[in-house]
């Protein structure tokens, strides 16, 4: 279907801009809304469109309730639509003093509205309490939201998951942003009734059990779901939902000393930290063949770099087995300069221009760029259930283990092309720059200003290390993304360093000392410099 939207700088973007995820949800989802939904949609369409305006607008805000006096809009008539709203159902009107329409009002308003010597002296809160149960009505008049509830669906509709809401959508300036022209799967995550029963099943369980009032109650009141019945039917694009929701009873169970429980459910779970815990479980139940073998499974096929990091210091530490990687150690500088707060990357930086060195704080911006730039296509490549709306600056799984697994082939030829033909991944670099200028990636900061740098760093190290580091990254981006030095150097003798930067009271944290240990054995010259204030001069 055919798109158009506003342009942020019109003063009713955000209603235009719905009618976008409306149209879409109906277009693609019809089948899967409730009747109630159809019913709210159809009465939506009914209202004039400054109470259509209006209610968007609080829709979007946090909360469910509002003052009316602090309704301020330039394109809407508020006392007509709240009048149009009322009538209809959308809003009501309140009057009685609960606590959460009082605590909207602040305490000068309170004690004005209600004086008196005893309010004068309580806290805020402490005056919510008693004019909940002493006050006869609100200071004004407070609105509350109706139907915000069925609406929370168009959001899960259109883009997949619970956690992004249509405010997200409609307040982005999206005529401002230029996307990928991937193509998009609308009913890839729900292609059906089922899946979607499925969905919001694992919703409501992970709601309720986060409800419930007690450690006891939850763990007693989660063993009577049918988990085994829900696994089976599972479509796969939901393991990571539910494994989660797994993972965190049987950590609960753990807590309640509850092992073999805990044990049985992290078995069900196909996500970090399940085969963490098991090991640990096992270990602790004097189980250690079955520990070690869980142990040797995660090393030999891990799930994410964690996951390979622990099983190797497990093996190490509980059965002697060696890590297989030979240990070495990241040379260590101490220097005093003057530095003010956050500026202490900058001052060691000034301290290597001084010693005759080139170059900039970076830290993840090189790698992040050169990855987004080389393995473009890839990223946006068409994978079942990436891409299911136009508005992605994404693919949905970049952070997940399905990431690596769906591409794997993909990203093992373009490696061996950057091994085999350097020359042909410098041109793809130059033309993917060119070609995509400004078009969003979750790995290219367009605006920084030494992007066009990037092309010199990749010829400054060698092909192998940059293959070595991509496979990493690809591996597990959400692990592996971020961590590298603060400080990318250069000479004139055409040699290089990275330098992660440590200022007092910092300390080095576990994925800065994995690519720091991960550079150093492809011979890189790395280094921990730590800084400390000269005598005269004590950062801010």
């Amino acid at each position: 279907m055919d798109w158009d939207v506003a342009d942020a700088d019109q003063p009713d973007y955000y209603w235009q801009n719905f009618e976008v995820v409306r149209r879409w949800v109906l277009h693609y989802h019809s089948a899967l809304l409730s009747r109630e939904l159809h019913e709210a949609l159809d009465h939506y369409q009914q209202l004039s469109a400054n109470a259509q305006k209006l209610w968007l607008r609080l829709y979007m805000r946090k909360g469910e309730l509002f003052r009316t006096n602090k309704l301020h809009y330039h394109e809407i008539d508020i006392e007509g639509a709240l009048d149009e709203l009322a009538k209809n159902g959308w809003i009501c009107l309140h009057k009685n003093p609960s606590a959460n329409a009082l605590k909207l009002f602040t305490k000068a308003e309170l004690t004005a509205a209600f004086p008196g010597e005893t309010l004068a002296r309580l806290s805020k809160a402490e005056i919510v309490q008693q004019l909940e149960h002493t006050a006869a009505v609100l200071p004004e008049a407070v609105i509350e939201l109706q139907k915000n509830s069925l609406f929370q669906q168009l959001s899960l509709l259109f883009f997949g998951n619970r956690h992004q809401q249509l405010s997200e959508f409609v307040v982005t300036a999206l005529g401002h942003v230029r996307y990928e022209p991937y193509r998009y799967q609308p009913r890839a995550v729900f292609p059906d009734r089922r899946h979607f029963e499925i969905f919001c099943k694992i919703e409501q369980w992970q709601q309720h059990y986060k409800e419930l009032p007690t450690l006891s109650e939850r763990i007693d009141w989660a063993l009577t779901l049918p988990l085994n019945d829900c696994l089976s039917e599972l479509p796969e694009r939901y393991h990571g939902r539910f494994s989660r929701f797994l993972n965190r009873v049987a950590r609960d169970c753990e807590r309640q000393q509850q092992f073999e429980q805990a044990l049985t459910l992290y078995q069900r779970s196909s996500r970090p930290p399940s085969r963490e815990r098991q090991a640990r479980i096992l270990y602790r139940l004097n189980k250690k063949t079955r520990c070690q073998q869980v142990l040797t499974t995660m090393r030999q096929h891990p799930w994410d770099e964690p996951e390979l990091a622990v099983a190797t210091q497990l093996l190490a530490r509980w059965f002697k087995q060696p890590t297989n990687t030979d240990n070495i150690t990241i040379t260590e500088e101490l220097v005093h300069l003057k530095f003010t707060a956050r500026q202490v990357e900058q001052a060691v930086l000034s301290h290597y221009q001084q010693l005759g060195w080139q170059g900039l704080h970076a830290e993840n911006l090189i790698v992040q760029s050169l990855f987004g730039l080389i393995f473009w296509d890839i990223i946006f490549s068409e994978v079942d259930g990436a891409f299911i709306h136009p508005f992605q600056r994404a693919p949905r799984d970049l952070t997940s283990p399905a990431f690596f697994k769906h591409r794997q082939q993909l990203i093992s030829d373009r490696l061996k092309l950057l091994l085999s033909d350097t020359a042909a991944v410098q041109q793809l670099i130059r033309d993917t720059i060119e070609q995509k200028q400004g078009i969003a990636n979750p790995f290219v900061p367009w605006r920084w200003h030494y992007l066009s740098d990037v092309e010199a760093w990749f010829n400054r190290l060698p092909a192998k290390v940059w293959h070595d580091i991509f496979q990493r990254l690809a591996f597990d981006v959400k692990n592996n993304r971020s961590g590298f030095p603060d400080l990318w150097l250069y000479n004139d003798k055409g040699q290089v360093q990275l330098v992660e930067v440590k200022g007092p009271g910092d300390s080095i944290r576990p994925n800065q000392n994995g690519w720091l240990n991960f550079l150093a054995h492809r011979q890189v010259d790395v280094r921990l410099m730590k800084v400390q204030p000269t005598v005269d001069a004590v950062p801010e």
